[in-house]
């Protein structure tokens, strides 16, 4: 599980998703859109989402 803390807007972050997050944090699969910001209640643009399932291929081998 990866630490949340170090993200300046964790606070938003859905309780129901707090896990799910913290293990793609920790995982790999997410590292923030810079300068310590999550943006949970952004949308993702496409190149975020390939980047994240390139994340996920990965580190899946």
């Amino acid at each position: 599980m990866g630490d949340l803390t170090s993200f300046q807007d964790a606070d938003d972050i859905s309780d129901w998703s707090k896990n799910a997050i913290s293990w793609a944090v920790g995982s790999g699969l997410l590292s923030g859109k810079g300068n310590s910001i999550l943006d949970p209640k952004g949308t993702a643009t496409r190149a975020e989402v390939a980047q994240i399932l390139m994340n996920y291929c990965i580190k899946a081998i």
